[in-house]
């Protein structure tokens, strides 16, 4: 499990250029052009920054401080917000913040260190470039992928223990599947973010904070008979779609059967055997959790 905490204030509306790749800076004005995108993606959900492409930088420019290669453009916030809400435009008034966590796990359940590395660092750059910040205090949003094969994954994001978002890769000849898990959950964490997405009319109000359910279920299920990836698939899919599961993590496969966490908003003594009855299974509670077949 790798998770980063930093104490950071908002300097979304600063924004740092670093042209040592190219090993010579551009002028003020091509600086300050370049630096606004990056602002609107921290402020303005990706589908409404085509509305801003009309904007001159430089009038929304407050300072900026080059020092050699690099130049740190400071955007005036009032100017900024005046231009979206004349434009109507919805925006993020405050910094989300997050505490994110990131565990990744082989066919076989155990982690992979090297993997969870190279993706946390992504995610940490992607964060700071849509405008969050990660601190300790701050919601949790736990990402976990499991690994079905060499080239299929499935990856969850929770925030706060509710509502995640869960996905399946769908691999073909040719792809990187380690490219589709980055986009994946590069996307992931980005939906994350636009939640806290409001129109000029409720700016000056806090951030929506998500609806944590009162009381949650969660609990080993252990299922035998899923032989193929096909039913594994058949069977997660079908799961998953009842209202009453809120998070499905397969924790370890072993050969025609799945360990799974289950999160749910109802007891699975009160409607999991019946569940599973009506699809021509068994399924009973032990000492360890609950046992499908």
């Amino acid at each position: 499990m790798w998770s980063w905490v930093a104490q950071a204030e908002d300097a979304r509306f600063t924004v740092h250029l670093d042209f040592t790749d190219a090993g010579v800076a551009p002028p003020i004005q091509e600086q300050v052009r370049q630096a606004l995108p990056q602002l609107w993606m921290r402020l303005v959900p990706a589908s409404k920054q085509n509305n801003l492409r009309d904007v001159h930088a430089m009038s929304l420019l407050r300072s900026i401080h080059p020092h050699g290669l690099n130049s740190d453009v400071m955007f005036h916030e009032q100017r900024v917000w005046d231009l979206l809400q004349s434009r109507s435009l919805p925006y993020i008034p405050k910094p989300p913040y997050m505490h994110v966590s990131l565990s990744i796990f082989n066919t076989v359940g155990q982690q992979e260190g090297a993997q969870e590395r190279l993706l946390y660092d992504e995610l940490m750059q992607e964060g700071e470039r849509l405008g969050m910040v990660l601190q300790a205090s701050a919601p949790s949003l736990s990402f976990h992928v499991q690994w079905l094969n060499d080239v299929q994954f499935y990856v969850s994001a929770t925030l706060e223990g509710h509502t995640p978002l869960r996905q399946q890769n769908q691999w073909a000849s040719g792809l990187d599947a380690m490219q589709q898990l980055q986009d994946i959950m590069r996307d992931m964490l980005m939906q994350v973010r636009d939640t806290y997405i409001q129109n000029q009319r409720v700016a000056s109000e806090a951030p929506p904070q998500p609806q944590v359910p009162q009381a949650l279920h969660r609990f080993h299920l252990h299922v035998d008979g899923l032989q193929t990836l096909s039913a594994q698939v058949v069977f997660e899919h079908a799961l998953s779609e009842d209202v009453r599961v809120q998070l499905l993590i397969p924790e370890k496969i072993h050969e025609g059967a799945i360990d799974y966490t289950v999160i749910t908003t109802s007891a699975p003594e009160i409607w999991l055997e019946y569940w599973f009855d009506d699809r021509g299974m068994t399924a009973s509670e032990g000492l360890d959790g609950w046992l499908a077949q």
